[in-house]
């Protein structure tokens, strides 16, 4: 699975991990499991995202945005901070919490992300932090995701 899902802060921040090559039916997947974990949480749930390990996604433009168009809005989300040192990957996280309507802030470190979050809401500055050794310090890998060539048009 090129993803991984769990709570950092049970009930309030969900830490979210992109590895490798993406493919639509995974990102489909990845996206009803990330809002059904956001229904579980305590008001307002934050969303970290940490795509430094993202290789490839496996979807054409088109259908990123299409797929984008039918996320209902995440009402529950107070904010999405996404991990990426790319300016494409960038772009792509802020496009996406346009279309979604999430308050989105990119950051290049774990680290900057839990720092972020505990200035934006200080009720998570008390409390535990569940990330592994090492996990919420230095950048790994971080390329731009390769997009497959959007379909051609039928004449």
């Amino acid at each position: 699975m090129p993803y991984q899902i769990r709570w950092v802060v049970p009930q309030r921040v969900i830490l979210t991990t992109m590895i490798g090559t993406v493919t639509r039916p995974e990102l489909e997947r990845y996206i009803d499991e990330i809002r059904s974990e956001i229904r579980k949480g305590q008001k307002p749930v934050y969303h970290i995202s940490n795509s430094l390990m993202l290789d490839k996604v496996e979807l054409s433009l088109k259908a990123f945005q299409e797929l984008l168009k039918s996320i209902s809005m995440f009402n529950e989300l107070g904010m999405q901070v996404d991990i990426n040192n790319h300016a494409l990957n960038k772009m792509l996280a802020s496009f996406a919490g346009q279309f979604v309507k999430v308050r989105t802030r990119t950051v290049t470190t774990p680290a900057e992300a839990i720092a972020l979050l505990k200035r934006t809401d200080p009720t998570l500055e008390t409390v535990e932090w569940s990330f592994s050794e090492g996990e919420s310090e230095s950048p790994t890998l971080n390329r731009p995701p390769k997009f497959t060539e959007s379909e051609k048009p039928s004449s």
